[in-house]
């Protein structure tokens, strides 16, 4: 996928040999009912109350207040990641 980018229609190629394979369609099948399940299961437990804490935060430097903010920074992280490994191949299909 990351091959040759050099070409003026690097993404449409890689767009076409994708969309060409058997298996295409099967698997953006699942990848969907995979992530529109989370996305329920997520949601029913949330209405039920699941994720609501017993205690709250005590300090805002506490070893739990510290370990949210460093999975904030992470999340930050693979979202920069993520943006810039894919932005050519997604502003390429959004313009072709």
């Amino acid at each position: 996928l990351f091959g040759d980018g050099g070409h003026r229609d690097w993404p449409a190629q890689q767009r076409a040999s994708a969309c060409a394979s058997p298996l295409a369609v099967p698997m953006g099948l699942f990848l969907t009912g995979t992530i529109l399940g989370c996305l329920v299961l997520f949601l029913w437990r949330g209405s039920q109350g699941a994720f609501q804490s017993d205690h709250r935060l005590e300090s805002l430097f506490s070893r739990e207040s510290l370990f949210l903010f460093n999975n904030w920074v992470f999340l930050a992280a693979t979202v920069v990641v993520f943006w810039g490994t894919w932005a050519e191949l997604i502003t390429g299909m959004l313009t072709t």
